[in-house]
């Protein structure tokens, strides 16, 4: 049994070589319902050698709609298919708003304020800051920006509100 991410995403792994390879075939047999409908879906395996000189093979997909190599294959519909074969597939984080991506920042920069004044927490290695309290000195500076950002929007948005809406005759 092969179970999938929450995203329903079929990563290529050990064991879908494995039982493949096992019994002499370079292909693998899904079995799976989809909205109560039984589907039965053949995804072909390809390898190519690894460059690690130690004699093993790098397994990917293969798009039975596009013909691409692949290392993830998706559930979108009813068949498992590389992420170009789908018009408006999108990450998560594209889908969010400006809006959106700008409240996001606050509770990042609230916590990598929280990790800066943390007891144990080093600043500086050898004079020099280290990369993760620049990371969070990042964090805290882009929430800052999004905050002036903020301001400004909301202060035009108090403008447009003071103008009349009907000129008087």
């Amino acid at each position: 049994m092969i179970l999938c991410d929450r995203y329903h995403t079929l990563t290529i792994s050990d064991y879908i070589v494995q039982n493949s390879i096992m019994h002499g075939k370079h292909y693998v047999d899904l079995s799976y319902t989809y909205k109560g409908k039984l589907i039965n879906d053949r995804i072909l395996l390809t390898y190519t050698q690894s460059n690690l000189n130690n004699g093993g093979k790098i397994w990917f997909f293969i798009c039975s709609h596009t013909s691409k190599r692949c290392r993830k294959i998706h559930l979108i519909g009813t068949h498992f298919l590389h992420r170009t074969a789908y018009k408006k597939i999108y990450y998560e984080s594209q889908t969010h708003s400006y809006m959106d991506r700008l409240l996001c920042r606050f509770p990042k920069a609230d916590k990598a304020q929280k990790l800066i004044n943390s007891k144990y927490f080093k600043k500086y290695y050898k004079g020099k800051p280290t990369k993760r309290y620049l990371k969070c000195l990042n964090q805290i500076e882009k929430a800052n920006k999004g905050l002036i950002t903020l301001r400004m929007k909301l202060d035009k948005i108090k403008r447009e509100v003071k103008r009349p809406l009907f000129k008087k005759v």
